[in-house]
């Protein structure tokens, strides 16, 4: 079922995270084989992500568990990743990440002259898939500079309608406001780089958490609401920004049951094709 969201301001959906902190079709895929999400050529991508999806790891963090429940705290699964022998847990999701950065070789402002592909360990072996050279310009944008630099001031009169509809002045209280998932999103999908832009989405309800195309949005739905969202990359394996915090890796189904533990209600996944408007 495809149901259409029309002029859609980019409103930056708050995540259970930021709301605690107040700040913050394609077929199997065979190994070895490279999918691109936009007709545009790359080069031999200098970096591989490395990303074992047997090596889980859990955070807990402190969310909204409905505003008749309160605070509490969530469990959030995500998945490292290693870049040349180096470990990391998550990319910053608003300032520039230093030691990510000089691992992407990632020495200027200039980021046509690196590239990278992701590699994903499942059972049956290891898939690589590489991102058009725009997807990977946007990344590289997030990890040197850091998305909060790309994006204007968010009005503070914003309706925020997750949290009875209070505004982002009453929740920030004069603080800047960070970017969250939808800002992530749309920033990758068509370089959105203000909390006014607006968007056109429609949405394709999927009947479980197997994601067959790479380098798609992802959205979460309460009733139809769109609570969260993100990208998946392949394998099942995603990548999203958790509200105004970092940009973690995950599998659809970890993100899914991390949101659950915040809702009463059954949530649901579906494709989020989104087109921007002038």
């Amino acid at each position: 079922m495809t149901t259409p969201v029309s002029n859609v301001t980019n409103k930056g959906l708050l995540s259970t995270i930021e709301v605690a902190k107040k700040q913050s079709a394609f077929d199997s895929h065979k190994a070895g084989a490279t999918f691109y999400n936009r007709p545009v050529e790359c080069v031999e991508p200098s970096v591989s992500i490395k990303i074992d999806r047997s090596k889980n790891r859990c955070t807990t963090l402190k969310g909204l568990a409905q505003s008749h429940m309160g605070m509490r705290e969530v469990t959030l699964k995500y998945i490292p990743f290693e870049i040349d022998v180096t470990i990391f847990n998550c990319i910053n999701g608003n300032e520039r990440d230093n030691e990510l950065a000089e691992k992407m070789m990632v020495i200027s402002d200039d980021c046509s002259k690196s590239s990278f592909s992701f590699n994903i360990k499942t059972e049956d072996g290891n898939h690589e898939y590489k991102p058009s050279h725009f997807w990977q310009e946007q990344l590289l944008k997030c990890i040197n500079a850091g998305l909060q630099v790309f994006f204007d001031d968010c009005p503070p009169d914003k309706v925020v309608p997750l949290l009875g509809n209070k505004t982002v002045g009453n929740i920030y209280k004069g603080k800047k406001i960070p970017t969250t998932c939808f800002q992530f999103v749309n920033f990758m999908e068509f370089n959105s780089n203000s909390f006014q832009d607006n968007f056109r989405i429609e949405l394709t309800i999927l009947k479980n958490s197997k994601i067959e195309n790479p380098f798609i949005p992802v959205a979460i739905l309460n009733n139809n609401e769109i609570v969260h969202i993100f990208i998946h990359i392949g394998d099942n394996v995603c990548i999203g920004k958790l509200g105004g915090e970092n940009i973690f890796f995950h599998t659809a189904e970890d993100i899914l049951n991390h949101y659950q533990e915040s809702f009463e209600n059954p949530l649901t996944l579906a494709i989020a094709n989104i087109k921007p408007l002038p």
